[in-house]
């Protein structure tokens, strides 16, 4: 591919029933590589959007995969069109100073039904969850205390009360933030 993998993530993009790769790019894009059921992938085609991260879920529940692409201050949003291809990308989450996504994870943390997402910022202190509407679109994000460069980022029912937790590894204090869901069902605030 030419450029630095930083993450990917497997689903079936364009319902062929083979695994593909959506591969995160450091500082230069997501690149789709469709399966051909063999282990072997077809070209590489690139999105262009400046990615750190990458995680897959049906956002806008229209039965086709889309990505979500953490990146400088924000995650984009590509809407897939159930060929392997995917719509132009949609910022959410932009403008927070001296922030850059470093990882995103997707899951219902309110549990009203909606894909939402968690994305780590390695430039800040601070852990952003963006509510998903369910029509592909995403809530200004809420931000949640964790220590310095998130590097890292991942999701569990650590006390087993039925919502979902975040974990959070921290680059500059060489320890992991979790932070518990203490949310009401079914949904935020």
């Amino acid at each position: 591919m030419g450029q630095l993998p930083t993450s990917l993530a497997v689903a079936d993009l364009n319902g062929d029933g083979k695994a593909d790769l959506a591969v995160a790019l450091y500082a230069w894009g997501v690149a789709v590589l469709l399966g051909n059921g063999d282990g072997t992938f077809q070209t590489p085609v690139d999105y262009g959007v400046n990615a750190e991260s990458v995680a897959i879920a049906d956002f806008n529940q229209d039965g086709k995969p889309d990505l979500a692409v953490a990146t400088e201050g924000a995650v984009a949003v590509l809407l897939g069109n159930g060929d392997g291809t995917f719509q132009a990308p949609v910022g959410y989450g932009e403008g927070r100073a001296n922030s850059i996504a470093s990882v995103v994870a997707v899951s219902d943390f309110d549990g009203d039904g909606d894909w939402d997402l968690a994305i780590a910022d390695d430039q800040t202190n601070a852990v952003s969850i963006l509510k998903g509407n369910g029509d592909g679109t995403f809530q200004p994000p809420r931000y949640f205390a964790a220590e310095h460069r998130g590097l890292a980022l991942t999701v569990a029912d650590f006390n087993r009360d039925g919502k979902p937790d975040i974990a959070v590894a921290n680059a500059d204090s060489a320890d992991i933030t979790v932070l518990i869901n203490e949310t009401a069902s079914p949904a935020l605030p």
